[in-house]
């Protein structure tokens, strides 16, 4: 498999570069193709190595963004099926959920929307929505803050509708417009939840159309509500979540902001001498040992047409690390061997090579 897909990437017939064509092409052909393998073999090979965009330091607000208490943060959000596999009319007339999640609690809950495009217009999307915050189960409070993506379906009567039960703020979660990860990630639990109960029940997603997600999709959200969380939350559940006291939720919160300041911790960090703004990097740290190519002036290569010899960003040879030099606040450059007298930053450094 290994020598196939390394074929496929050497010639032009589905991309150069392109491990996802490659493997979905392999997939069509051959069976128990495995992805993982397919990625490993191609990001294996100098030729894609060399040619690999520059990763980039990105600024962070060093900061531990919790929230501290049930219903006072939330987050909306859309999740469609596709209709090649769960037909509408299996799932009366449904073509996907509203999902709303507490991000305190991880409390989780769904309103499903019809098929088409009417089904999730905005005073449909706000009208579900109040349902929910009005249902008694779900937590709320006052002056509270509704995050959601730049969607037309959150625009119009939304934000007001959402002012009159309370919620101040409607904000757009990110400045990309984006989900939020907590948005992001319920969609996934329910999607995971549904996709394991058809598995289980021989009935797995298939293109015959015949899926049928409602309504075991609400009665899977529900346990999921009573299951324990698997991170600094546990061993509470979402539910629990929601009606624990004062005192209780101070000691939630604290081992949150432990679990949140022990991850900043392992992202070593520098101040930006121009802005002042925290920079933290996201590339693992080397240590010696480890093989690296370094980055050179984007050159091209000669011969062929112009569009087909993409930029090469880093060196034809790889180098080991043969010292660590370690800095202020965690950062630290490196020394590669045959280059002596060259200190490398770590943005500088592709590695460690597998």
């Amino acid at each position: 498999m290994r020598a196939k897909a390394l074929a496929l990437y050497r010639s032009k017939e589905v991309g150069l570069g392109k491990a996802p064509s490659i493997y979905q092409y392999m997939n069509r052909k051959y069976i128990n193709v495995s992805y993982k393998k397919v990625e490993a073999a191609i990001k294996g090979t100098a030729a894609y190595q060399k040619f690999q965009a520059r990763h980039v330091t990105k600024p962070k607000a060093r900061k531990i963004i919790i929230a501290r208490e049930p219903g006072a943060e939330i987050d909306c959000d859309l999740m469609f099926f596709t209709t090649d596999y769960f037909a509408p009319s299996r799932n009366e007339g449904f073509g996907g959920l509203l999902v709303v999640v507490d991000r305190f609690s991880g409390y989780i809950a769904v309103e499903p929307f019809k098929h088409g495009q009417k089904g999730h217009t905005a005073d449909v999307i706000a009208a579900k929505t109040a349902r929910i915050l009005q249902s008694g189960s779900f937590p709320t409070k006052q002056g509270g803050t509704i995050f959601h993506d730049n969607g037309s379906e959150f625009s119009g009567i939304f934000p007001e509708q959402m002012r009159q039960l309370g919620y101040n703020n409607v904000v757009i979660s990110l400045a990309a417009g984006a989900p939020s990860p907590h948005a992001e990630r319920a969609v996934g639990i329910i999607r995971k939840l549904i996709n394991t109960k058809l598995t289980s029940a021989g009935q797995e997603p298939r293109r015959d159309k015949r899926g049928r997600w409602w309504p075991m999709a609400r009665t899977l959200v529900k346990s999921y509500n009573s299951l324990p969380q698997t991170d600094a939350r546990a061993p509470y559940t979402p539910k629990e979540l929601t009606r624990m006291n004062a005192q209780q939720r101070a000691q939630v919160v604290k081992a949150m902001i432990k679990a949140g300041m022990k991850r900043v911790a392992n992202q070593p960090s520098r101040t930006d001498p121009n802005t002042g703004a925290m920079v933290t990097k996201v590339l693992e740290i080397l240590k010696v040992g480890d093989e690296v190519r370094y980055a050179v002036e984007n050159v091209r290569k000669a011969g062929g047409d112009r569009r087909d010899r993409p930029k090469q960003r880093w060196s034809d040879t790889v180098h080991r690390v043969v010292r660590v030099v370690k800095r202020k606040l965690g950062f630290a450059s490196y020394v590669l061997s045959g280059l002596p007298s060259r200190r490398f930053e770590r943005e500088d450094l592709q590695g460690p090579i597998v």
